[in-house]
């Protein structure tokens, strides 16, 4: 058995999900989850370093000297270190290397016996409640902690850390916690979460993770959660149109994230205290705190599959409708409340969004007419007026840009047909050509006889 743990430690019904979606069923399914059991206890991320064959890891602790391995229904995935980790992919490799589930001799845990000390407690749980499906497709791509860290304090004021996550990159908890906020806003979704030992962390008692662009809807307000706790996928795309976007599971669908706040997709995390609801003092000790989070989960190798999607009091009931899209502040700023000013610039952006032809880029600069109403309304609570009118005076740019991009492409296009249609047209002329041109080649003649005829 594993002698090194770390990472999540499923139940056995969760278990048995991932190994039907495999393919295993009846006793061969019994067999592989009394394995399981027995090699890893169950933790998806269990390393037994002493292992000759290159160590063995994750839940079905798979040796190193399968790494490399292609496997899967069209051999579109290569069996390493975090592939082992993540347990659908693990149990889908066993279901092959077992021969779909005829012969277990790979595990020592079989040939030696051991696997049979958890057989009836397996029996029993299969024989309890229907075992849970695994609902979110396995992720084997880098975890979201791993890209790169943007933001520069103090040169942009701006305290929270960006990771540069692709667009909907799995996001998972790193530290545990009790979930205080879950919705989805301008920003995107956001979930904040209340750490359970604040003292440890910087001095920060809350962290945040907005910019999502679908959240985990198994989660609740209130709910605790575990660190590498499924929280949904990343986002910070602008548009529904944006080619970067990946299928989500069936069931869940995209959130944009308003142009006056992100460029394009990424993670913003930040940390939080709760006894004033701002940063923890709205400087570089607060950069250092959300930077803080992202190395911390770097350092202790955080578990960020899909696979722990119900944290430690999930239910088993997905909420598909949770929040509906709202207004507020983030977390760490004022003034950025949607429902305090008139948002024209990201109006016309979804205008350009939902008509991308002429029409919506007439509408669009019919709203944009109204712009200097919207420095009016702006509120700002600190950072001068200034500030503000740097602010003001970036969104047209990005809802400029919004309206160039949809010219670009739309005229593009036309350019092109056009071509195609001039093309088209000679084309047509150089037929008519030469089907005409034995007739006109023999007009002459014709006329001749003609006037002979006639005289």
């Amino acid at each position: 058995m594993a002698t090194t743990t770390a990472g999540v430690t499923l139940t056995i019904p969760q278990a048995a999900g991932f190994a039907k979606s495999a393919g295993f069923s009846g006793n061969n399914e019994v067999i592989i989850l009394s394995i399981a059991i027995a090699e890893s206890g169950l933790n998806t991320h269990a390393i037994n370093s002493s292992d000759p064959f290159g160590g063995s890891f994750g839940i079905l602790q798979i040796n190193g000297s399968h790494f490399g391995d292609k496997f899967g229904p069209n051999g579109q995935y290569t069996m390493g270190q975090s592939v082992a980790f993540e347990p659908s992919l693990a149990f889908l490799f066993s279901w092959e290397l077992s021969n779909y589930g005829k012969d277990f001799t790979p595990w020592g845990t079989y040939t030696s016996g051991a696997y049979l000390s958890p057989v009836q407690a397996v029996k029993d749980a299969l024989a309890g409640p229907q075992s849970l499906q695994q609902p979110f497709p396995p992720y084997s791509g880098s975890p979201w902690y791993a890209f790169n860290i943007y933001s520069d304090f103090p040169a942009t004021g701006y305290n929270n850390t960006d990771v540069g996550d692709p667009a909907d990159t799995p996001l998972t908890a790193p530290l545990s916690g009790t979930i205080t906020e879950l919705g989805y806003f301008d920003w995107g979704g956001q979930i904040t979460i209340k750490v359970d030992q604040p003292s440890a962390n910087n001095g920060y008692k809350d962290y945040f993770l907005i910019h999502l662009d679908a959240i985990n809807p198994y989660l609740r307000k209130g709910q605790h959660i575990d660190a590498g706790t499924f929280l949904g996928y990343s986002g910070g795309e602008i548009s529904l149109s944006d080619p970067r976007l990946k299928s989500l599971p069936a069931g869940l669908k995209h959130h944009i994230t308003q142009p006056t706040h992100s460029t394009g997709p990424h993670l913003d995390i930040g940390a939080v205290n709760s006894d004033t609801g701002s940063d923890v003092d709205n400087s570089a000790a607060d950069k250092a705190a959300s930077d803080h989070l992202v190395l911390l989960a770097r350092s202790l190798q955080l578990p960020f599959s899909t696979s722990d999607y119900l944290g430690s009091g999930g239910t088993t009931s997905p909420d598909l409708s949770i929040p509906p899209p709202g207004t507020g502040d983030i977390p760490g700023f004022s003034g950025t409340s949607a429902e305090g000013r008139r948002d024209i610039p990201a109006m016309a952006h979804n205008t350009l969004v939902q008509w991308p032809g002429f029409y919506g880029i007439a509408d669009a600069l019919d709203q944009l007419e109204s712009f200097p109403g919207f420095i009016n309304d702006m509120s700002f609570s600190g950072g001068g007026v200034g500030d503000a009118i740097g602010e003001a005076l970036q969104l047209p740019g990005q809802a400029l840009q919004s309206i160039a991009d949809t010219v670009i492409g739309n005229t593009v296009p036309l350019v092109i047909r056009g071509g195609l249609v001039i093309v088209g047209m000679f084309l047509v002329a150089a037929l008519l050509w030469q089907l005409a041109k034995p007739n006109l080649e023999a007009l002459p003649e014709l006329l001749k006889l003609t006037g002979a005829f006639a005289a």
